[in-house]
């Protein structure tokens, strides 16, 4: 007697993601609700979209969260075409379209990444690590990708400051009591070039993505451009 075949699995839905963060300074991505990748990345905490109109029910998650949580694989295009783009993106500006977004999360589920039951982001982060992936070329970020948030660097009242040099200190001139008697002065250390970065909560946020800052010639220090922290395909 012939063994009885399991029923095939059927095959993953696809995940639409959309960008909903005009004008909201966390950038969130939303999918649907009731979709098995929200489902079975609760442990996330998605967050229900209010306004969202109608049709599904929608739930997002912060742009930061987003790269935390699945950025670990995407690289950046190291194309010509699509360098410049990647260099005028820092991590405070750092989005990408809702369109970029499908694209990587449809490319995980197509590579069975709900196959296996997690229930912690350390968990997915391993998972998305291991799986291989139908079409690498589906985290490639290109310059088409790229969505950027508003610039803080430039704003009103957050300027950067310039490099000065180090001051020796002077020595006393003449005796104490005389006439002509200078006393001594301190000097001062050097400083370094800072560039703005904009309010505590976007710094705060790049910093996660990053995990350091990088000290560029010339004593200034930045943050790492996208095409240093996501790898060079």
């Amino acid at each position: 007697m012939a063994a009885v075949q399991p029923p095939p699995v059927p095959p993953m839905p696809p995940v639409a993601a959309v960008c909903t963060w005009v004008g909201d300074p966390h950038m969130p991505v939303a999918i649907p609700a009731s979709h098995p990748l929200a489902l079975g990345t609760a442990f996330l905490g998605w967050v229900a979209v209010v306004g969202a109109g109608p049709g599904a029910a929608l739930v997002s998650l912060n742009t930061s969260q987003m790269l935390m949580a699945f950025g670990a694989r995407l690289v950046c295009s190291k194309r010509p075409a699509d360098l410049p783009a990647a260099d005028k993106v820092t991590p405070l500006t750092l989005g990408l379209t809702g369109a970029a977004w499908t694209r990587i999360l449809n490319e995980y589920l197509g590579s069975g990444l709900l196959a296996v039951a997690m229930s912690s982001r350390s968990e997915l982060i391993s998972r998305l690590s291991s799986i291989p992936l139908v079409n690498p070329q589906n985290l490639h970020i290109t310059a088409a990708d790229w969505q950027l948030g508003e610039d803080f660097s430039s704003a009103p009242g957050v300027p950067g400051t310039a490099a000065t040099p180090a001051v020796p200190p002077t020595p006393a001139v003449g005796r104490r009591g005389q006439r002509g008697y200078r006393p001594p002065l301190p000097g001062a250390p050097a400083t370094l070039a800072i560039q703005a970065t904009g309010d505590a909560r976007a710094v705060e946020d790049g910093h996660c993505l990053l995990g350091k800052s990088k000290r560029c010639a010339g004593q200034s220090i930045k943050l790492f451009a996208p095409r240093d922290f996501l790898c060079l395909a």
